[in-house]
């Protein structure tokens, strides 16, 4: 087990994405995305007619990798594009939360509940 660093990534601008092919074909594109390292300065919003990487930096948070804002907002944003399409325009939508990501605090309810040490964290796997 691995943690990944992905702080530093962007994506090669002869990469096509998936967004891109999908705008190619005539469709909407819009996005949400709720952590630092997927910022449109990556190189990801390429093809997205919106990417809404908005998201206040933390002074309290020291490293970049862990600045994300909270996935209500992200839905929340997306929901609302997804809301202005026309009826019956053909679009393609992509969601990224970074709640579900590693490492993971279960919440207090939980912990307790199993008996969770509340420090307790899981690793990410990387070796798939």
């Amino acid at each position: 087990m691995a943690y990944a660093d992905n702080q530093g990534f962007t994506l090669g601008e002869d990469k096509r994405t998936l967004a891109t092919r999908f705008h190619a074909a005539g469709l909407a594109t819009g996005a949400a995305v709720s952590a630092y390292v997927i910022r449109a300065g990556t190189g990801l919003a390429r093809g997205f007619d919106t990417y809404d990487d908005a998201l206040s930096i933390d002074p309290s948070i020291e490293a970049l990798a862990a600045q994300r804002r909270d996935g209500a907002e992200s839905v929340d944003s997306l929901l609302h594009w997804i809301e202005a399409r026309s009826a019956g325009e053909r679009f393609f939508a992509f969601l990224h939360l970074y709640e579900p990501h590693a490492p993971y605090l279960p919440p207090p309810v939980l912990t307790s509940a199993w008996a969770i040490p509340t420090t307790a964290r899981w690793p990410m796997r990387t070796n798939w």
